[in-house]
């Protein structure tokens, strides 16, 4: 199993490449759109194209992209609690919480550096 600050370095933990929002494409003029409208606010020509199928295919994308997120979000506290020694600490959740909230805007690694000082009051 690779080291917690090998994944950090390498972006293992780092969120995918969100889905693109499907665009409409007029066939008569070429606008494109990402707006759901039935005719074209350029040359008023109806959409022909199979845009109901694009969102479908689009909305799917994107809870498998949700769910993704929520995989590596999960999997890096397990592997930060496992790093500091507190998966059995029944304050383990409160500290990580602690953790995320001061430091995650700086990155994962600063959740994971404050995540190891506040396990040293803990233990």
């Amino acid at each position: 199993m690779a080291d917690i600050y090998e994944k950090l370095a390498s972006g293992y933990y780092n969120d995918p490449k969100p889905p693109e929002k499907p665009k409409r494409d007029c066939v008569e003029c070429g606008t494109s759109l990402r707006e759901v409208t039935k005719f074209c606010p350029h040359c008023g020509e109806a959409f022909k194209d199979p845009y109901e199928a694009k969102v479908e295919a689009y909305n799917k994308e994107r809870e498998a992209y949700r769910k993704k997120c929520e995989k590596l979000s999960a999997e890096f506290k397990a592997d930060a609690l496992a790093h500091c020694e507190l998966t059995s600490h029944k304050n383990a959740d409160k500290a990580f919480a602690k953790a995320w909230e001061s430091d995650h805007s700086n990155g994962l690694e600063a959740v994971l550096n404050e995540l190891s000082d506040l396990s040293d009051l803990m233990v």
